[in-house]
């Protein structure tokens, strides 16, 4: 029984340098399962059939013998994952950032952080996906603005021609602008309350925030967490 022992970091890099080995193995010109040889002949190449069929066995036996230190690589790997916590922030959603919420800590295995890693990448998409609609919604916005001031001066204009407009006071002129401005108002239903502020870019920037924290807790648990392990 061997026994070793390793950091995460360590039986990552580890588990990547077997793998290649074992390609090398399997990819390498002299490797072969079969070998066929006629009966007056008893050559396979420039071997005897006794020869080669010792050179097989021994390939084999280095496959199998890297498989096994490979799968205790991996299992150590798995356990200390489960088993090895870090510290990070816990995600808050989109009302609780409107809110001005502070994020907590807490700790979890480093194979959930690993997992969160990767749906918070998917909530960071999707959270950009909204960013993108509320811009869109703020442009649609500012083109109802562009229309009711145009339909304004139309209604300004109707109410007073120009070869009429002496027959009337600035007074009567604002007046009916306020009337036409009000009739055209363009009033937004925010039921969020985005408006006015930075919560959806801040509710972005904090699950980047959080992915970034993940992985700065992953690389220091990874270098500084040993794992011993026997196979």
């Amino acid at each position: 029984m061997t026994k070793e022992k390793m950091t995460i970091a360590g039986l990552i890099a580890e588990g990547k340098k077997i793998t290649k080995k074992m390609e090398e193995i399997v990819s390498d010109n002299s490797f072969s399962i079969l070998n066929y040889y006629f009966d007056y002949n008893k050559f396979v190449g420039p071997q005897t059939v006794e020869q080669k069929e010792t050179l097989i066995k021994a390939d084999f036996d280095k496959y199998c013998a890297l498989q096994k230190r490979l799968v205790a690589v991996n299992n150590a790997r798995i356990k200390a994952n489960s088993e090895t916590y870090i510290e990070v922030p816990v995600l808050l959603d989109i009302k609780e950032v409107l809110s001005g919420k502070v994020a907590e800590t807490e700790k979890v295995t480093i194979a959930n952080a690993i997992l969160r890693k990767k749906y918070y990448a998917d909530l960071a998409l999707l959270a950009n996906k909204i960013v993108h609609r509320y811009n869109l919604d703020v442009q649609k916005k500012r083109q109802f603005d562009e229309q009711a001031t145009i339909a304004i001066e139309q209604e300004l204009d109707r109410k007073f021609p120009a070869d009429s407009k002496r027959a009337y006071s600035a007074d009567d002129v604002d007046k009916a602008r306020e009337k036409a401005r009000k009739a055209n108002e363009v009033i937004i239903s925010d039921p969020m309350g985005f408006v006015g502020n930075n919560a959806i870019v801040d509710y972005v920037r904090q699950i980047m925030d959080y992915i970034s924290n993940i992985d700065t807790a992953l690389s220091v648990a990874n270098a500084s967490t040993e794992v011993e392990f026997e196979y």
